[in-house]
């Protein structure tokens, strides 16, 4: 249901870069998160870029909020040095080849680390956000600020969508970010059945872990078929230095062109 409001063309609106100026009255949370620390930073692009970039993240991996953004000293986000765009896996033991690369990031709860296959829509999306010459080190995601929960609620009020509801008390509670993992596991066991385990990174063992020995394959042919979101399919533009950069292809072209 989360990612179906997103859907919307009032949604659509909302994620594209001019998105701080759908609201003026809630600018101030949906600003740079230097902005809290009174020392302004210039980023390339605007913050709206940036959380439109991170829901397709957020919707095709089901991450953690601190693997996109660092609000706690443990966390490590993802950096331009965790960006692969060959079509080999850094990882060998990976036998599969991507056309749109691959994404490297670590799991905060269990420490796990995934390389994952980039699909079409990923991949255009990491590159909107990409600066002419990124630093490695650099945090690809900016514009979470100290508590990026309050900026997603802020971005829910301006998609229209409504706060979830406690099927048991019927009370009403606010979404958050933790939200979206769930609704990424929904989105692709309707897909593929069973391919969010390996996906979300859960952990399996004894017989079930033998019943899903097939699941990284799966995986991979999950990630790369996910049917995406309308508002997802708002393409953003993308300068031709990171266009360069990147090796990116047109949206009319076969990836192994």
């Amino acid at each position: 249901m989360l990612f179906r409001g997103f859907q919307t063309e009032t949604a659509t609106r909302c994620c594209r870069e001019t998105l701080p100026d759908q609201a003026r009255d809630q600018r101030s949370l949906l600003r740079d998160a230097s902005d809290e620390t009174s020392a302004r930073v210039e980023h390339p692009f605007s913050i709206g870029r940036y959380w439109r970039a991170a829901l397709v993240v957020f919707f095709n991996y089901g991450v953690d909020t601190g693997t996109v953004w660092k609000t706690l000293p443990f966390h490590e986000p993802i950096l331009w040095r965790h960006v692969s765009w060959v079509r080999q896996s850094p990882d060998r033991e990976i036998k599969e080849f991507c056309p749109w690369g691959w994404l490297f990031y670590r799991r905060v709860k269990t420490d796990k680390t995934f390389w994952r296959p980039m699909n079409r829509t990923v991949r255009l999306h990491r590159s909107s956000i990409m600066p002419d010459n990124p630093d490695p080190d650099s945090p690809i995601f900016f514009g979470g600020g100290t508590r990026p929960n309050n900026r997603f609620r802020a971005l829910c009020d301006l998609a229209g969508i409504p706060p979830k509801r406690s099927v048991e008390s019927a009370e009403q509670r606010p979404w958050i970010l933790k939200d979206l993992r769930k609704t990424c596991a929904t989105y692709y066991d309707e897909h593929l059945p069973e391919s969010s385990v390996e996906i979300l990174g859960h952990s399996v063992g004894g017989i079930t872990y033998r019943h899903y020995a097939h699941r990284a394959p799966l995986a991979f042919r999950a990630i790369l078929t996910l049917p995406q979101p309308s508002a997802f399919r708002a393409w953003p533009k993308v300068s031709m230095g990171s266009a360069r950069a990147a090796g990116e292809v047109s949206l009319d072209q076969r990836p192994d062109q």
